[in-house]
């Protein structure tokens, strides 16, 4: 019998782009959308995928032998996903490939590590991404900053090996399709730790107009979040992710991209490039 992989979350970054790689190699995928209806996807079989109705999950999962697994957005994300994993396990999925966050590993209390540890304890054959932060957050959620010229939030002068989506999706694709991942866990990022003043230079040169950025406080963080009418929850969120920038918890850099793909990762300057006129 051959493969049948369900990618969920597949309107997000990474879900999204999984997709797009994996219809490129001709796989069999079946792409979980929360309103199907409105989902435009050649070469994907689409269907209903709604964490918080069994039914759905068990539907999609039917037939399928791999599963593509990330948390919702939702204040009980790791109940959501240990559901997933249990129907996924009755289902006969033989692996689970897993998204999860770079630094979860030492915390135990967090959503993705239980979420983690619940797909570790399945028996089901398994592969754990844990990527830093993403280069797309500078085309999507800092599209109109940087279009106004500047980027303001509270990371101080602490750097982050930002990782190219594109690359999560690649060793997610290498996972599904090529042996020698199950039970492995991989820390993915990008080539080097860059500051933000590093990255506004870069997204400078490769737009050809100035980008600032500016360091703020997390008050002024939250001021801003507050006009923009973001959830408060999601803004605390936010501030309490910059802090760990800040103190430098992010600054790590490992070479599993390479490892897994047989290539360096995607550069800043290159994802800087690929994405220069949604800036314009």
């Amino acid at each position: 019998m051959s493969d049948k992989i369900l990618v969920t979350g597949a309107t997000g970054k990474v879900g999204g782009e999984i997709l797009t790689q994996l219809i490129a190699k001709g796989v069999d995928v079946r792409a979980g959308f929360h309103h199907p209806e409105k989902a435009d996807v050649a070469g994907a079989e689409v269907v209903h995928f709604d964490y918080s109705d069994p039914a759905t999950i068990e539907a999609a999962l039917e037939g399928v032998t791999k599963l593509f697994l990330m948390a919702p957005p939702a204040g009980n994300a790791a109940e959501l996903e240990n559901r997933v994993t249990d129907l996924a396990k009755k289902a006969g999925v033989k692996h689970i490939v897993k998204l999860s966050a770079a630094g979860v590993e030492g915390v135990d209390n967090n959503p993705l590590r239980i979420a983690e540890k619940h797909v570790e304890a399945s028996g089901v054959p398994f592969t754990l991404l844990r990527p830093t932060w993403f280069s797309q957050n500078f085309s999507t959620g800092q599209l109109e900053a940087i279009r106004d010229g500047a980027i303001r939030i509270p990371a101080g002068d602490g750097k982050t090996a930002f990782v190219d989506t594109r690359d999560i999706a690649a060793v997610a694709v290498a996972a599904f399709t090529e042996d020698g991942h199950a039970n492995k866990a991989y820390i993915i990022t990008g080539g080097k730790a860059l500051d933000h003043s590093e990255v506004a230079a870069i997204i400078s040169k490769a737009i050809g107009k100035e980008v600032r950025y500016e360091a703020i406080t997390d008050e002024e963080f939250r001021a801003i979040t507050t006009a923009q009418h973001w959830p408060s929850d999601i803004a605390e969120m936010m501030s309490t992710l910059y802090s760990m920038i800040r103190q430098g918890w992010t600054t790590i850099v490992t070479n599993d991209v390479a490892e897994v793909l047989g290539r360096p990762p995607i550069s800043f300057e290159q994802f800087a490039a690929d994405h220069a006129e949604v800036w314009k």
